[in-house]
């Protein structure tokens, strides 16, 4: 269980930007990221949370770009994404 709190709070360092950014998002020094991501420190239940919910506000900016993008380019959220 351990593994799957480090591997988790390691990838989503990785989506965020680096392991700043989600020392950010944790309230934390990234040198503490690094203590919990190599087994150093414990991560707990508030840290994955709030990773989460991290990852949540990436996901809605990259959307909300994905659909300016979009409309620049003249194709409607129901328009296809394969097509140019």
């Amino acid at each position: 269980m351990a593994i799957d709190r480090m591997m988790g709070l390691e990838t989503a360092a990785r989506l965020l930007g680096g392991k700043g950014k989600l020392a950010e998002a944790l309230c934390c020094s990234p040198r503490s990221i690094h203590y919990k991501v190599e087994a150093g420190r414990g991560i707990s239940n508030l840290d994955l949370n709030l990773a989460a919910s991290a990852l949540e506000e990436r996901a809605e900016a990259l959307r909300t770009h994905a659909l300016k993008l979009r409309a620049v380019a003249g194709h409607t959220p129901a328009a296809s994404s394969h097509g140019a």
